[in-house]
């Protein structure tokens, strides 16, 4: 494990010199600069990341050919077209049907785009040719991975969308493009708390559920620690078979549910204000308080829904077990008969049993299937119904389930926006109104529809 410090003082910025995009690139090469920011921040020693010859009195310390094009990259990859191509078309049954065609796209074009183009689509990190490899290692994330992880010789990031959640994922290759190993980094606290989080949570659950008849299994941790501004973990790769979730699988996936739940023995009876989660969501919603002032009508609602939340629902006696936090499609895959599950970093030891499978119905409607701040939180109550007694969950407990998603959900917003990263989408314009319709005492559950 690597516990390295450095200094805030006396750090510079990276000089990005990525060029001007076309004119319909802006939006894009703006969300590639924050991650890139986020990748590599600012260091001790100037550091130069652009396309052409280093500057005079620097050296190379690491480099990426970017796809498809300068003017909006998308993928940084490794220069050698055969592994940046294996690359590409790793792990392509756990994206979406889109995604995949894209990078298949990607991975027929890597040869004939290198040939066309040459240098001048390779990224360049490079440094003064007097600072050592050993401070290069320790201001540069990638090259302090490589050194961390036996095999590793390249490294390869998707540029996505940047959003207040987001943080760089790096994919570590061996030789061939063939990935070892997958390493979440993040440089501010407000990301940073939630990758070592996640990391604690595997090692902790993942004892639990790697039995041979185990129906759910979770990625094994490689290394965790922080670098510099960095705290980051490196996980095993997935299966190379893994598969993406479909829409029809429900009842493997609640099974599944069911034993993750269990990975820390059987589910206990206690009240929610006992549980740890419980402790954790209104440590967020302390620290998220601190957005009073650029919206105050938010942390007021969250407020007086936490009231009501510590009145009515405290006390509530509920089963409890091992709780993922972000229990989402594309948080897991298939390998067989066996579920593969990733992204703890909301996740707890001790939650409500049903709850995640209440949230995996919000985030379905509301992230992939562009339902409001309501009709998302209605989805999901009205799902209590049949989703609760086939996790042993009394529905009775539906209202309180559903508050306490609220109330998080809220918390970790306001604690994004108070810590600089901004206001995730999709809140408003009416998270004050269903903060405000839950603020009363839980009645029966709505009937679901035929």
């Amino acid at each position: 494990m690597s516990t390295s410090e450095r200094s805030a003082e006396g750090v510079q910025p990276v000089r990005l010199d990525l060029g001007a995009g076309g004119a319909g690139d802006t939006d894009r090469m703006d969300a590639v600069r924050a991650q890139l920011g986020h990748l590599f921040p600012a260091a001790p020693f100037p550091l130069h990341l652009g396309y052409g010859p280093v500057p005079p009195g620097y050296r190379e310390v690491d480099s990426w050919r970017v796809i498809p094009r300068r003017a909006a990259p998308r993928f940084l990859v490794p220069t050698g077209a055969r592994a940046a191509r294996r690359t590409m078309l790793s792990h392509n049954g756990l994206r979406t049907a889109r995604v995949a065609a894209t990078r298949r796209l990607a991975a027929l074009a890597m040869a004939p785009l290198a040939v066309l183009h040459r240098e001048a689509t390779v990224l360049r990190l490079s440094a003064p040719a007097e600072i050592g490899d050993a401070a290069v290692d320790e201001a540069v994330i990638t090259r302090h991975l490589l050194r961390r992880v036996p095999g590793a010789v390249a490294t390869a990031v998707s540029l996505r969308d940047f959003h207040p959640r987001a943080k760089p994922t790096v994919q570590l290759l061996d030789e061939r493009g063939a990935v070892v190993a997958f390493a979440k980094v993040a440089s501010d606290p407000a990301t940073g708390d939630r990758v070592l989080t996640e990391a604690a949570l595997l090692e902790q659950l993942g004892l639990g559920l790697d039995g041979e008849d185990s129906p759910i299994r979770l990625p094994r941790v490689l290394d965790v620690g922080r670098c510099g501004p960095f705290a980051y973990s490196v996980v095993q790769p997935l299966p190379d078979d893994a598969r993406r979730v479909g829409q029809d699988q429900d009842a493997r996936v609640l099974r599944a549910l069911a034993a993750f739940g269990d990975a820390l023995g059987p589910p206990r009876q206690m009240t929610l204000a006992q549980t740890s989660l419980w402790g954790e969501v209104m440590e967020r919603a302390a620290a998220g308080r601190e957005a009073r002032g650029t919206r105050p009508d938010l942390v007021a609602g969250l407020d007086r829904l936490i009231a009501t939340a510590q009145r009515l629902d405290a006390a509530a006696i509920v089963p409890v077990g091992c709780y993922h936090g972000d229990w989402v499609p594309w948080n897991m895959g298939w390998s067989g008969e066996v579920l593969w599950a990733w992204d703890l970093e909301y996740g707890s030891a001790q939650g409500p049993l049903g709850l995640d499978a209440l949230r995996w119905v919000f985030q379905t409607r509301h992230v992939t299937g562009g339902a409001t701040f309501t009709e998302a939180v209605a989805a999901m109550t009205a799902a209590a119904a049949h989703l609760l007694p086939a996790l042993g969950v009394a529905t009775t407990l539906t209202t309180t389930l559903v508050r306490l998603h609220v109330v998080e959900t809220m918390a970790t917003a306001l604690g994004l926006l108070a810590g600089g990263r901004g206001l995730p989408r999709g809140l408003d314009p009416d998270a004050v109104e269903v903060m405000r319709s839950l603020e009363g005492p839980p009645g029966p559950p709505p009937q679901r529809r035929p």
